[in-house]
């Protein structure tokens, strides 16, 4: 058996996992009928779909089992994790490297246990399946075939939902996803308190670009644009998007307006430093406009939501007025005013 310190050597995909949104809602009944049929086909009381944090695991859906996460140490998922295919167990109890799982600690009488990791479209292992029972039970081909077979059809959802946040020339999320991310960045920024950033970003001239020089050239330009703005976002939670022919937004929680302006400032710098050619421009070379608005915190409110997407809207208008190539930072605005602070 492997030991938890070859994890290290195991593609486990936390970056992947963040892309792939396996917490949105529109995966839950995917999950849900998953684990169904695995409750069924398996014949087991508890089944369960985990997703693999980098120091948790998240239960994502379960049936038969009431707990909401747990450690990623657990001996048994992490041994399912680091399996080449499937871990099944007819009687745990017979395997002492087992005896002090978390979680079938804190369940009576578990014996059986049959798990498989879960790859995401890339390849990483993003989580486990696994079902569990009170008897024990005697392996066979016929529980092999059935949990494969929902690996597959798991993974296929999986790369599925991808596939429709996914803008396919640059390899970031779409229009699609930004709306829903947004919407739920707003709302966890009025649970938590705590600030939330956008930046709008509009490549200077580029209709001007592609008329020069081609869509094709256009169409590389935006490659390599949309690869310096995602490696710009060094967090996780940071989300780079498309929304539009040459217009993206990076969405930032927990971010201040300095560290927003900030980091577009790289962005700009970053852009300088690869000097795309752009001879309809005034620098001479490809150049961003970006425009900003963060709030420290919001109640929530869709008019509110409206209002800070507006407000950053008008900023890059005004850093295009101001003569493109630029980065302007309004403060968050609504329709009666500027808020004042408490």
């Amino acid at each position: 058996m492997q030991t938890p310190h070859e994890r290290d050597n195991i593609k486990v995909g936390q970056p992947e996992i963040d892309d792939l949104r396996l917490f949105s809602a529109e995966m839950d009944a995917c999950f849900q009928r998953i684990v169904r049929l695995l409750a069924s086909l398996l014949d087991v009381p508890i089944a369960v779909f985990s997703i693999l944090g980098n120091d948790r695991q998240y239960i994502r859906t379960a049936q038969g089992l009431d707990i909401q996460d747990a450690s990623s140490d657990m001996s048994l998922c992490e041994s399912a994790l680091l399996a080449d295919d499937i871990l099944m167990l007819g009687d745990v109890s017979e395997h002492p490297d087992f005896n002090q799982n978390t979680l079938l600690n804190g369940l009576s009488g578990i014996r059986f246990y049959a798990g498989i990791p879960v790859h995401g479209p890339g390849g990483q292992r993003i989580g486990i399946l696994y079902g569990v029972d009170t008897r024990a039970r005697k392996p066979d081909e016929t529980l092999s075939s059935n949990l494969q077979d929902l690996r597959a059809l798991l993974e296929n959802e999986i790369l599925l939902c991808s596939l429709v946040n996914e803008d396919h020339l640059t390899g970031l999320l779409n229009r699609r996803c930004f709306e829903q991310s947004i919407d739920q960045e707003w709302r966890r920024s009025a649970r938590s308190l705590q600030p939330l950033a956008l930046l709008y970003i509009d490549i200077d001239h580029f209709k001007a670009y592609n008329d020069t020089y081609g869509h094709l050239a256009g169409d590389e330009c935006l490659q390599v644009l949309a690869s310096i703005m995602k490696n710009a976002c060094k967090r996780s939670a940071d989300k780079v998007f498309r929304i539009g022919g040459e217009e993206f937004a990076i969405l930032l929680p927990n971010t201040s307006q300095r560290d927003a302006v900030r980091l577009a400032q790289r962005l700009q710098s970053a852009v300088r430093q690869q000097e795309i050619p752009h001879e309809s421009a005034p620098a001479g070379f490809i150049s961003l406009s970006i425009g900003i608005c963060a709030l420290e915190a919001t109640s929530g409110g869709q008019a509110e939501l409206e209002a800070f997407i507006n407000s950053c809207d008008k900023a890059l208008y005004a850093a295009k007025e101001r003569g493109r190539n630029t980065v302007i930072a309004l403060p968050f605005e609504m329709e009666i005013g500027i808020p004042e602070k408490s």
